[in-house]
């Protein structure tokens, strides 16, 4: 991943992939939980995997494009299809750019059902 100064995806979990990530150059924050309550920092050659499940996210934090090598690892093809995010993220998309924008989203696929808390979790 390249990603400019403050750039970054949402909090989202990979339900049956495991997600590495090696940090090349700059400086980059990694988020987990539920609520991105969790974090610490990578440097230049230092590495953390995040397992399934987990809700993560990563961030540049340095003052220039910094680069984020990615591995994402599961057992199947159908695996790599299993993106969800928690449904804080949601409530941020809701308050930024209004529900209808939220629904388009839920309307092509995007999901806001990972965490602990979720409906998944509490029917098992």
């Amino acid at each position: 991943a390249e990603c400019p100064p403050g750039d970054g995806p949402l909090l989202h979990a990979h339900q049956f992939t495991r997600e590495t990530f090696f940090c090349l150059n700059g400086r980059f924050k990694i988020q987990w939980g539920d609520k991105g309550e969790n974090e610490l920092f990578l440097d230049p050659l230092d590495m953390i995997a995040v397992p399934p499940g987990v809700v993560r996210r990563f961030e540049n934090v340095s003052d220039e494009t910094a680069r984020l090598l990615v591995w994402i690892n599961g057992d199947s093809e159908e695996a790599f299809n299993d993106i969800d995010h928690p449904q804080i993220e949601a409530d941020r998309l809701a308050e930024k750019f209004g529900d209808e924008t939220l629904e388009k989203l839920r309307g092509i696929g995007v999901s806001f059902e990972a965490g602990v808390e979720d409906s998944r979790d509490a029917a098992e």
